[in-house]
């Protein structure tokens, strides 16, 4: 058994949780990402690879588009 380290008192134990987080003007919700959670203060440390993975995820749907450069207008001729 672990004690929380924020409220010293409380047991962690591994649990599925709900994770929220705003991109911009959005919000992303994920529900059952995995966390340790204290049973008194109901502090919440979140898995390490599975954020890596999520973050991944976010990234490449809402990463902007490649810019290339223009193509310059064809010659007269």
């Amino acid at each position: 058994m672990q004690l929380c380290p924020h409220c010293h008192t409380g047991k962690i134990e591994w649990r599925k949780v709900v994770y929220v987080q705003w991109k911009g003007p959005r919000t992303v919700i994920v529900d059952r990402i995995p966390a340790k959670v204290c049973d008194n203060c109901g502090e919440k440390t979140y898995d390490l690879h599975a954020l890596e993975n999520l973050q991944k995820l976010l990234w490449a749907v809402t990463a902007p588009p490649a810019r290339h450069a223009p193509t310059p207008p064809a010659g007269k001729g």
